[in-house]
């Protein structure tokens, strides 16, 4: 969760105060922001009739998200 946080306020103090809040009211929506922003913000992603172009889509946004997070963990090292 404190990486989460962290990744998401990207040096901002003002914002790291904002996914706090936001991951006391629910800690799974910070986690899927920061480990899934293109997936979370694919709204057809919550479908459960998807194609199988969309199917082969989505996982092309799983595995670019994960690409990014572990990028970034990388950077924090």
């Amino acid at each position: 969760m404190r990486l989460a946080i962290l990744k998401l306020s990207d040096g901002q103090l003002a914002r790291l105060s904002e996914m706090v809040v936001a991951a006391k009211r629910d800690y799974r929506d910070v986690l899927m922001w920061a480990e899934y922003p293109a997936e979370g913000q694919a709204l057809w992603a919550a479908a459960s009739d998807l194609s199988a172009d969309e199917r082969e889509e989505l996982e092309k946004l799983r595995t670019e998200d994960r690409r990014q997070y572990e990028e970034w963990l990388r950077r924090r090292r």
